[in-house]
């Protein structure tokens, strides 16, 4: 038997490949973050980060207590939507990390 013998779909192969399966992942990150823009007050939240999961942990880590408390107010919302684009989450961390603030002039 050849390594050529079968035919691929090109479909098949796109859906394969590791940029196809980037991709997927940040089209997922730009849906969450149209879903949390549409909970928390853009005042609220305008600095944080999403990482990918792990272990069935989405991962958000935000500037400061205010913003973690309002993400954490919507905390119910949030979830199910997560499951929806990452079925294998089953819960969210909040962490403050203070990177994120922007820098002041």
């Amino acid at each position: 038997m050849t390594r050529y013998s079968k035919p691929k779909s090109i479909q098949l192969l796109l859906k394969s490949t590791p940029f196809s399966k980037n991709l997927k992942t940040k089209q997922n990150h730009s849906l969450l973050q149209q879903h949390i823009a549409s909970l928390v007050p853009e005042n609220l939240c305008q600095n944080y980060r999403i990482h990918a999961p792990k272990d069935g942990i989405l991962r958000i880590d935000v500037a400061n207590a205010m913003e973690r408390y309002a993400f954490l107010a919507q905390q119910s919302s949030l979830l199910p939507c997560a499951q929806r684009l990452y079925p294998q989450v089953s819960k969210i961390l909040f962490y403050i990390d203070p990177k994120l603030m922007p820098s002041r002039p």
